[in-house]
């Protein structure tokens, strides 16, 4: 069965296996046109075209910013305070001069990490700065959300053909492994999860992944025996 948790990122479950009885009783007139569709749906250099970024954002509540430059220098000031500390800890002087410096630089730090753990007002060129970073983040996830959803549609509508079980499917599944391994299986899990991979096994360990193999043996036999081996 299908995964209902992204059902309702593309179809309903209802309607996929409408399609794999479709394919079932007509194979020559739909499984063209769903293999245009898996195509369209799965397209390895969209997929791969996904940044870091992008990934970051759409993973992020909308209205929250991923990227924060605030934030991430007040990580790197905090890292860097508790790295001062632990490696002077032991090293720091009882008096004299370095002992005032040592002193100063502690407070420093300390006053430092009490102003940044408070609330942070912004300025009013900080305001548009955010709100123009939002908008951009916006873009990025609505543009994610979309290569997501037809992602997942495409899954499902190979599940649905493999479900079906037709002679004619013999001759896509080269191409449907194709397009899970280059798109599916490399840029595209991380927007899926396991749901990739799954799909990849119901391909694999179906009858028509299985005669392309048998099928390959065959030539694969051919280049034993003349190099040979029996």
């Amino acid at each position: 069965m299908f995964q209902t948790s992204h059902l309702n990122q593309g179809l309903s479950e209802a309607s996929y296996t409408a399609n794999a009885t479709l394919v079932f009783v007509a194979p020559s007139d739909v499984l063209p046109r769903v293999m245009e569709k898996i195509n369209n749906d799965i397209k390895p250099e969209l997929l791969n075209g996904i940044t870091d970024l992008d990934l970051g954002v759409w993973a992020t509540p909308e209205g929250t910013m991923f990227v924060d430059g605030q934030y991430q220098l007040f990580k790197s000031e905090c890292l860097f305070m508790i790295f001062s500390v632990l490696s002077t800890k032991d090293q720091r002087p009882n008096k004299g001069k370095d002992y005032e410096i040592a002193k100063w630089e502690e407070e420093v730090r300390k006053s430092l990490a009490t102003k940044k753990a408070g609330p942070v007002t912004l300025t009013k060129q900080q305001e548009i700065l955010v709100k123009q970073q939002l908008e951009k983040e916006l873009k990025i996830r609505q543009r994610v959300r979309e290569i997501h959803k037809h992602l997942v549609r495409g899954l499902h509508f190979i599940r649905s053909v493999i479900a079906a079980n037709v002679e004619e499917m013999h001759g896509y599944m080269s191409q449907i492994i194709t397009l899970l391994l280059d798109g599916a299986l490399s840029r595209g899990s991380f927007l899926v999860g396991a749901m990739a991979f799954e799909t990849y096994l119901v391909c694999f360990f179906s009858s028509s992944c299985i005669l392309l193999f048998i099928h390959s043996l065959g030539p694969f036999s051919m280049y034993l025996r003349s190099i040979g081996w029996s």
